[in-house]
């Protein structure tokens, strides 16, 4: 299920700082939809927009298959994060006209590990194999990351081995859920950054993938051209890529992939 959360901003002017302008309740608010794997570097951001006087925003946490879906739906959001093939996909149809956009960061997969419990290890491919096969269950997601453990089990050869056990659930939340209660001979893979969000449920990044396996799904932000809010929203994509946001990424633990803006 999606999570929405909602704040109020101030505006910033871009360029040479200047102190914040605030300004009426009438401002349109920014409606961003984005990726749950990059959840706390968005939050974080609309967070730091408000705080320099950037503008009010109303963030909303998908999955990437369930974000496509929603825009080629007919949903209108002023920002879109998402991986960057949602994102190119959904402009080809049509039904995202980008104005600005940006890469936000990269996201590995890694394995969910629980407090107590020895966990498995995956260091190596053969390692990674045994592991997989040894396990009562493997839980994954239906985003981006479960998708793409399905398909690294095809090519490691032993889908149809493991069909069986595979466990799959709508979102990352939904596989920290699962994994915070479950035995120890149960696997399971998340996003890092989705799992770290979920430590105080008992669960950590036990290990990433090796990285001859690893996969690192690529995320970008986007501002919509056909929206009433397009203006707040081209100067949120701009404050991403400013240098004010570097406070943002470090606590996101993750690194910005481009301060470049695409018009």
């Amino acid at each position: 299920m999606a999570a929405a959360f909602g704040c109020c901003h101030d505006v910033e002017r871009h360029g040479p700082r200047a102190g914040p302008v605030m300004i009426s309740s009438a401002d349109p608010t920014i409606d961003i939809l984005s990726a749950g794997a990059v959840k706390t570097l968005l939050a974080g951001l609309a967070d730091a927009f408000q705080s320099r006087g950037g503008g009010r925003s109303q963030l909303t946490f998908d999955t990437a298959p369930a974000i496509a879906r929603r825009i080629e739906g007919g949903e209108r959001h002023d920002v879109l994060a998402a991986p960057a093939a949602v994102l190119s996909g959904l402009s080809r149809s049509g039904c995202f006209a980008v104005s600005r956009r940006i890469a936000l960061a990269r996201v590995g997969v890694g394995m969910v590990g629980r407090e107590g419990q020895d966990s498995a290890d995956i260091s190596t491919q053969a390692a990674l194999v045994t592991a997989l096969l040894e396990a009562e269950a493997i839980v994954i997601n239906r985003a981006s990351t479960g998708l793409y453990m399905e398909k690294l089990l095809g090519r490691l050869g032993i889908l149809e081995r493991v069909a069986e056990k595979l466990i799959r659930l709508p979102t990352g939340r939904a596989v920290m859920l699962r994994m915070a209660d479950a035995p120890p001979d149960c696997i399971g893979f998340a996003a890092t950054t989705e799992i770290e969000v979920h430590e105080a449920l008992g669960v950590h990044v036990a290990a990433v993938l090796p990285e001859a396996l690893q996969n690192y799904t690529h995320y970008e932000a986007a501002s919509c051209a056909a929206q009433p809010a397009l203006a707040a929203a081209d100067r949120f994509i701009a404050f991403i890529a400013s240098p004010d946001s570097a406070a943002c990424y470090a606590a996101s633990g993750l690194e910005p992939r481009s301060i470049a803006i695409e018009r």
